[in-house]
């Protein structure tokens, strides 16, 4: 079994992660421009891409997306959308998965760590994972690396209280 953490943002990225801890592939969310310069999930590449690497054993652990009153709304819309093409592919392969609210995994992974959100998702990877190299402007990479490691200590038991977090 492998545990594969998802960040499900127009620019989220997918994580594979084996029990052992070692890294797989860390892919991008495949998305297309439209219209001029508008960004979209590219579906079929996204299914595709599951269809490459996916095994039936895999758990998937999924930031669970949630509108934030300040976004607008076609930026709730997005984020929504996003989280449900994956959350569906899933489903539709039969995949087990796991949807964990942003504050969640990261209260369990970012725990005395400093800095702020992208910089310090970065910092806590690059430490995990020092031989996997992340691009400073591909923060999503990391997040879906440390969702990834959320999941594995979760399945082994490491994180018994997990949904207690807040």
């Amino acid at each position: 079994m492998r545990v594969i953490g998802i960040d499900p943002g127009l620019t989220g990225a997918v994580a594979v992660l084996n029990m052992e801890g070692e890294v797989g592939p860390i892919l991008d969310t495949p998305s297309f421009i439209m219209q001029g310069k508008r960004r979209d999930h590219d579906a079929v590449g996204m299914y595709a891409m599951l269809n490459d690497f996916l095994e039936n054993d895999d758990h998937v652990f999924i930031e669970q997306q949630q509108s934030r009153p300040e976004a607008a709304v076609q930026s709730i819309f997005k984020v929504g959308y996003g989280f449900g093409l994956w959350v569906g592919m899933l489903v539709a392969r039969g995949i087990k998965y796991t949807a964990v609210r942003p504050q969640t995994w990261q209260a369990a992974m970012y725990q005395g760590a400093v800095g702020e959100g992208k910089e310090r998702s970065l910092m806590i990877a690059s430490r995990l994972f020092p031989n996997t190299q992340i691009p400073k402007t591909r923060h999503d990479r990391a997040d879906s690396l440390l969702l990834a490691e959320f999941g594995r200590r979760v399945l082994l038991g490491k994180l018994k209280h997990w949904e207690e977090l807040r």
